[in-house]
Order: structure tokens, then C-alpha cells, then sequence
């Protein structure tokens, strides 16, 4: 099999405040397995920020699992062979 290409990995939004939705989509090619680095920002009402990171890992089938720095769970709501889109709480 051939290696994955991760096209994009994107945020419904720039920033978020805590306790928001986060839905982060992840558009790939060819399922086998990889991974990329994606950060966050999450700010407050009164302008403090605090940020995080993301692994989204492709391993075969359209499975991919994002692991967050701090810790988050993501949750798959959506997925195709080219397409994973997941929630978590700011």
C-alpha cells in the first residue's frame, strides 16, 4: 500500500472559548497510516488564551484518532474514506 497524504486538517474556528464545541475536520487520501501536528486556541471573555496541540493519527479504513496536548477526547461524528470530522470540548 502506499503512504497516506494528509491534505488538511482545519478548525470550524480561529479561536474558542471554554466549554465551546471544538469540530476539527481532517481531509485525507489514501487511508493507509500517518500522522500530523495541529495546534488550538482557546480564549476566554476576558482575552486570556491557552492553547494545545493535536495528533491526528490515519490508520487504515478511515480511521483516524486524534491525541491532544492537554489531554481532550475527540469524538468521530462524521466519516468517508477521504474525510474524518471530530468534536471536543474547549
Amino acid at each position: 500500500m502506499a503512504a497516506p497524504i494528509v491534505t488538511s486538517v482545519t478548525y470550524s474556528k480561529a479561536n474558542y472559548a471554554p466549554g465551546e464545541v471544538m469540530t476539527m475536520t481532517v481531509n485525507h487520501t489514501d487511508v493507509d497510516r500517518t500522522s500530523l501536528a495541529t495546534t488550538v486556541t482557546v480564549t476566554d471573555s476576558t482575552g486570556a488564551t491557552g492553547s494545545g496541540s493535536a495528533t491526528v493519527m490515519i490508520d487504515g479504513a478511515a480511521s483516524v484518532v486524534p491525541v491532544s496536548t492537554p489531554a481532550r477526547t475527540w469524538t468521530l461524528v462524521a466519516a468517508t474514506t477521504n474525510q474524518s470530522v471530530f468534536t471536543a470540548t474547549a
